[in-house]
């Protein structure tokens, strides 16, 4: 029989501490997916819980763009003009509308697909046991961008054409505006 002196002692402790420690982060890491989304080169990590099947950000471009540019030449027509108090009402009510309308997320689950704009204030459920049929759409240039009343129901979108639509049990249909519009499909089908 061997006598181990404290300090073999506690360094076996030490050990054990830490071989428990990376069991638990490695476990952590397999219940937590973690998804990258490469979009303009920037990449950005969402953690997924177990029942999230997809989530997706879109950023808002093609929408801020146009809409700085529309808001500037408005601030700068009032400070020409010398009324000022309207170019702050302008600059107010363009932060707000661009703090409200910052991205669109999606999130498909068994149960629900979630939409909301920018922090979450703006935001719809759809329960899945009220969705028919999904099918990938394009939508005209002239159905606009944001919260919008198309021949084709409502359509919440952020940038570009393409779209996913949803058909429900009494036939009205709700689009929702993507970048990627063959995952979403997917998911959409799948869970």
């Amino acid at each position: 029989m061997s006598v181990q002196s404290e300090e073999d002692l506690s360094q076996g402790v030490d050990e054990v501490e830490l071989e428990e420690s990376d069991q638990k982060s490695h476990a952590d890491q397999h219940t937590n997916e973690t998804l990258s989304d490469e979009n303009d080169g920037t990449k950005q990590e969402q953690l997924l819980s177990e029942n999230t099947a997809y989530r997706h950000y879109q950023s808002p471009r093609w929408s801020m763009l146009i809409s700085v540019t529309v808001f500037s030449f408005i601030i700068l027509f009032h400070v020409t003009i010398g009324s000022f108090s309207v170019a702050w009402i302008v600059i107010l009510v363009g932060s707000i509308v661009g703090t409200l309308f910052w991205g669109l997320t999606v999130e498909v689950n068994r149960d629900m697909v979630r939409l909301y704009y920018g922090f979450g204030i703006i935001h719809r459920s759809i329960p899945r046991e009220r969705i028919t049929t999904v099918t990938q759409v394009r939508n005209r240039w002239w159905y606009g961008l944001g919260i919008r009343w198309t021949p084709h129901g409502w359509m919440w979108n952020i940038s570009g054409l393409d779209a996913v639509e949803l058909t429900y049990h009494n036939g009205k249909k709700f689009r929702i505006g993507t970048d990627e519009p063959e995952a979403l499909l997917e998911a959409l089908k799948v869970v």
